[in-house]
């Protein structure tokens, strides 16, 4: 930690830890699993590569970011949160919450990883309306065109993204990121989106309508 705001208080003793710019980006990505550097160099677009090394060696003599034993290659490194540094779950769907309605309707000029569809509806799943796990895919078209599925299971106990590729979804939703966002945050937008083309949603009208409850819309 270069600075310190030097006071006796402990949201800002954890801003000494966290506070840092571009920090709890890199929480954001391990809270989806263990990540190789290159990974995370991939999925924190515009960070400089010095900058991604110093905020991990500071995450890690914190406490908050261990490597995994027996990993990688050799040349590279895989990491992942510790315990502790699990215990910024909390905070970071706090501000994704916050932030999602912030979002702008339009994505453009800004980048987007489909990943981070699984934290957006961490933050916004009811998890007590789920009765039973729904597979949700998600399809993002890429600039060349190609789909980006993101597989996530969810339950009583939250999102999980550990799901095999081959498990049948229950619901599948394709369209661009602000699409998906926006259906995502306002499922009442989702009939408006599919009838501008921007989206398609398949599966039975009881699973879709589950996923619809389990995100708070009634």
């Amino acid at each position: 930690m270069a600075a310190t705001y030097g006071q006796f208080c402990a949201v800002a003793t954890a801003l000494d830890v966290v506070g840092d710019r571009w920090t709890l980006l890199v929480v954001r990505e391990l809270l989806l699993g263990p990540r190789r550097y290159g990974e995370l160099t991939r999925d924190l677009p515009g960070i400089a590569t010095n900058l991604l090394a110093s905020r991990l060696r500071d995450l890690e003599a914190a406490g908050l970011v261990e490597p995994v034993p027996g990993a990688g290659d050799g040349r590279t490194r895989t990491y992942r949160l510790t315990g502790t540094g699990e215990e910024l779950r909390p905070v970071v769907k706090a501000l994704n919450r916050f932030g999602l309605a912030l979002l702008p309707d339009e994505a453009a000029g800004l980048a987007f990883r489909p990943q981070w569809l699984a934290l957006a509806l961490e933050a916004l799943l009811v998890p007590e309306a789920l009765d039973a796990a729904l597979v949700v895919r998600f399809d993002v078209p890429a600039e060349d065109g190609a789909l980006t599925p993101v597989h996530l299971r969810l339950d009583a106990s939250g999102v999980h993204t550990d799901v095999d590729d081959a498990t049948a979804p229950d619901v599948v939703v394709t369209g661009d990121a602000a699409a998906l966002v926006a259906t995502v945050r306002d499922a009442g937008r989702a009939r408006e989106l599919v009838a501008a083309g921007r989206l398609s949603i398949a599966g039975d009208a009881s699973a879709r309508r589950r996923l619809v409850t389990a995100l708070g819309a009634r």
